[in-house]
């Protein structure tokens, strides 16, 4: 039977026991970093390029991983064995670990790993099909967004923002510029090539996202990283969403503007397409 279980420091756990120490810095600093890693058809999709980030972000914020890559991979391999999930949702998190508190980062200190798996976020179908309202909101993050961080105060405040106003997701403007949305990047169709925001300290270099720039390459699409002006997303023929979640999702509507004819069109269908043509099956 099918059931979502927990990795906990080198125990394998039913998720709700798995239980941490409220001195753990993960709690009481948001001292950490995380990856979302989706699973189809039993097979964990792109896993070496998000552990390969979680690397990255893990030195950002002088965090020496445990446990090599490697490792990490078997253990998630044997999480999903274990759980009997086909389709699923692989969430790893790694913290500086258990201490009194204090600001200052200890000099020997064990991080705390947690790995979870349950059953994937699905985006509503009638959402998929129809396609997604958005609103702008200005972007207050701090100024390492290149860095998947488990502090997500920010980005939950603007998605909160964003449902209360009717609206599926909350575009980031900082200083009259997209940058990505809460949790999934921002593309725009020009009519003539794909826009998407630099990949520097302003975005989370996305997964999906470098995968998708490859797949519309190979359909033909021309594409290009560069600073997109807010007025961008009320004059495209089409907005994109991307993520591992998300996957691609097209945006109709933005702040109560249409977006294009207001439904989601070719480029969304071909990318749509394409990533699925791609997936482990």
């Amino acid at each position: 039977m099918a059931q979502s279980l927990a990795w906990l420091n080198g125990l394998f756990l039913n998720l709700e026991n798995a239980k941490i120490s409220v001195e753990d810095r993960g709690f009481q600093f948001a001292d950490g970093v995380y990856e979302v890693i989706r699973v189809y058809h039993g097979r964990p999709f792109l896993a070496e390029a998000h552990l390969s980030r979680l690397q990255r972000s893990a030195s950002a914020i002088e965090l020496p991983l445990p446990l090599p890559e490697e490792e990490l991979k078997r253990i998630m391999m044997e999480l999903l064995h274990r759980s009997g999930l086909e389709e699923a949702e692989i969430y790893i998190q790694i913290t500086r670990g258990v201490m009194p508190r204090d600001h200052r980062i200890p000099d020997r200190i064990q991080p705390t790993v947690v790995m979870t798996i349950r059953a994937p976020r699905i985006v509503p179908p009638e959402i998929r099909t129809h396609g997604a309202r958005a609103i702008t909101t200005t972007d207050e993050r701090w100024g390492r967004c290149d860095i998947k961080s488990i502090a997500l105060l920010a980005n939950i405040l603007a998605r909160q923002k964003a449902h209360r106003s009717g609206a599926y997701e909350a575009i980031f403007i900082r200083n009259g510029y997209v940058t990505e949305a809460t949790s999934s990047n921002v593309f725009l169709y020009d009519g003539s090539a794909l826009l998407t925001s630099v990949a520097d300290h302003r975005i989370l270099n996305g997964i999906t996202r470098q995968w998708l720039i490859q797949l519309a390459k190979n359909l033909g699409y021309t594409v290009k990283e560069q600073d997109i002006p807010q007025d961008a997303l009320y004059t495209s023929r089409e907005v994109l969403l991307t993520g591992t979640i998300t996957e691609v999702l097209a945006v109709v509507e933005i702040d109560g503007q249409k977006v294009g004819e207001g439904t989601p069109g070719k480029v969304f269908r071909d990318l749509y397409s394409a990533l699925h043509s791609s997936l482990p099956g």
